[in-house]
């Protein structure tokens, strides 16, 4: 008995969709960053999720997001506030206090250290992952049977 490669390739396929729906591309959950209008609404509704940073005679201050458009705090985000604030910190123009980056980039460090941890998983949650662990590894063995074919 031989197995279809067409039943292999619509299974392969069925699991990109899957992955899709579970992990979506972080890009497109970073459109809001370029909307004004929304970032000041979410910055209305949660200032927490936003760091600020204040320039050298200025009352304008810049927010750096830490949070994701649901108002979770969200170490993708985190990591691209990061990153922003350390092209902000090689930029020689002097428009920010350098002492005030150093302390909001370890604050900004320290939050990425604590959100992009896994969270554990309670003993039930793990039991019933190696118990479908065992079952998928069991299938793979029946699977190996028909590959010779």
């Amino acid at each position: 008995m031989s197995i279809p490669e067409k039943d292999f390739m619509y299974l392969e396929e069925l699991i990109r969709k899957v992955d899709g729906y579970l992990m979506p591309d972080p890009k497109d959950d970073l459109e809001y960053l370029y909307s004004k209008d929304l970032r000041d609404r979410l910055y209305g509704k949660n200032p927490s999720c936003f760091i600020k940073i204040k320039g050298i005679g200025r009352d304008i201050s810049t927010l750096l997001p830490i949070c994701n458009r649901h108002g979770h705090k969200d170490p993708k985000v985190i990591d691209i506030a990061r990153q922003v604030l350390q092209r902000i910190m090689n930029d020689k123009s002097g428009e920010y206090d350098s002492n005030d980056l150093t302390v909001v980039l370890a604050k900004l460090d320290r939050l990425y250290n604590v959100y992009s941890k896994p969270v554990p998983k309670p003993p039930e949650a793990a039991g019933r992952k190696a118990n479908v662990t065992r079952m998928m590894n069991r299938i793979k063995k029946h699977l190996d049977v028909y590959k010779g074919f």
